[in-house]
């Protein structure tokens, strides 16, 4: 009886886990990203930073960091553009960059820390 009680409380738990919503931004933050489409290329000049670039074409400063990652080939910190550098501008799933999401931001300033302690 006790093996029969086990088996039953484990596919129970089984079926819970199966059947328990799925985060699907959570799994966009967790997925790594693949930048493959761009909205853009932008040539840097003086006084360029991410920052502003960012808030050109998303309209918020904070995902500067989505720019930083699709030219990771050029960038080793945020800080390494120089004038005459040409940056990709990457096309973003709405759903990521969506700047009325508070959890969209909080994600993005969380790559803030991550990319600027790194230097």
């Amino acid at each position: 009886d006790a093996t029969v009680l086990k088996q039953d409380t484990v596919a129970q738990e089984v079926i819970a886990k199966l059947t328990e919503p799925v985060d699907e931004l959570q799994v966009l933050f967790d997925q790594p990203r693949v930048y493959k489409e761009f909205i853009a290329t932008e040539k840097v000049i003086q006084g360029s930073r991410l920052t502003r670039i960012s808030e050109r074409h998303y309209g918020v400063k904070e995902f500067w960091v989505y720019i930083f990652e699709a030219n990771r080939a050029l960038l080793n910190s945020p800080d390494d553009i120089a004038i005459g550098m040409e940056l990709k501008i990457p096309k973003l799933n709405p759903k990521l960059a969506d700047a009325d999401n508070p959890r969209c931001m909080e994600y993005a300033l969380k790559l803030h820390d991550e990319y600027v302690k790194k230097r």
